[in-house]
């Protein structure tokens, strides 16, 4: 079967982060064939929402209701805060209009805010509207919010660790969204031992391009974030002490890990070698 889109646009999908699957069942230009207007309406207060989506109303809500939990738009006025306030119960949405081109899909939505009274205090709507992103629009997920596009990501990403939205973007772009705010001085955690065991498993252990990498090894999902781990394991009582498995064949969870001075960690990593027959002991001298 044909796909809809060029083979260089399924290219450049794929290139952005789509699969293959989604890339050759994808419609070019979807804010124009499948754009929206949508109204959403507090049952309890009768108060309205407009907006506009290129994404499934289902999909839409969603997002409306992971960047409210995440506080992302804090005026009390807000759609965000009414959600907080009611919960998600208490709210409808339906489409009400639809669009062929991203300026008519603009001008309908200024219409209907316009028409309905949406704008506060009157409604949720805390701007006249018909501004709108590409039709591109790309949802992006951090800290387990799904953003509908990379610039909403990227502004949320820049105001948590208080960096520029250009810093933000390409660090969206290139994965590593994950770092975490500088600490204050004296209080970084990077050079500590529990940090460097949890770098060591992450980078290493379980890293299938790396030279320490131990196959069929899992990790408890929660400590691959290092704040999990730390607040789990901590740091060593003492100095003399390795980050271990009191079972060599387990993975990394927390029942079987724990710091142990380094001859005990010694004797059960060589009864394990000896086990699986790993172990050879040094030849004597004649």
């Amino acid at each position: 079967m044909q796909p809809p889109a060029s083979s260089r646009t399924i290219k450049r999908w794929i290139k952005e982060g789509i699969t293959p699957e989604e890339a050759f069942e994808r419609i070019p230009n979807p804010g124009y064939a499948q754009g929206l207007i949508y109204l959403i309406t507090n049952k309890i207060t009768d108060k309205k929402y407009v907006g506009l989506t290129v994404q499934k109303l289902e999909r839409r809500w969603e997002y409306h209701v992971q960047q409210a939990r995440a506080n992302y738009i804090k005026s009390d006025e807000s759609l965000h805060a009414a959600i907080r306030e009611y919960g998600e119960d208490a709210f409808d949405i339906e489409a009400i209009d639809k669009g062929t081109t991203k300026k008519d899909l603009e001008l309908k939505e200024r219409k209907w805010i316009e028409e309905l009274n949406t704008l506060v205090p009157h409604g949720y709507n805390i701007s006249k509207g018909g501004v709108s992103g590409g039709s591109h629009k790309k949802p992006t997920t951090i800290d387990n919010i799904t953003f509908e596009s990379v610039k909403k990501a990227a502004e949320y990403l820049a105001k948590s660790i208080n960096i520029s939205i250009a810093a933000a973007e390409k660090r969206i772009h290139t994965g590593r969204v994950d770092i975490k705010k500088p600490a204050k001085q004296g209080h970084s955690l990077i050079k500590t031992k529990a940090y460097k065991a949890w770098s060591r498993i992450i980078h290493g252990a379980l890293n299938p391009n790396s030279k320490e990498y131990i196959p069929d090894i899992t990790i408890d999902e929660s400590w691959r974030d290092f704040n999990n781990f730390f607040r789990d394991v901590g740091n060593p009582p003492e100095q003399d002490m390795a980050f271990t498995r009191l079972d060599k064949s387990k993975g990394f969870f927390p029942s079987n890990c724990a710091w142990l001075i380094k001859s005990e960690a010694s004797k059960i990593n060589a009864a394990y070698m000896k086990k699986t027959g790993r172990l050879t002991g040094r030849k004597k001298k004649k």
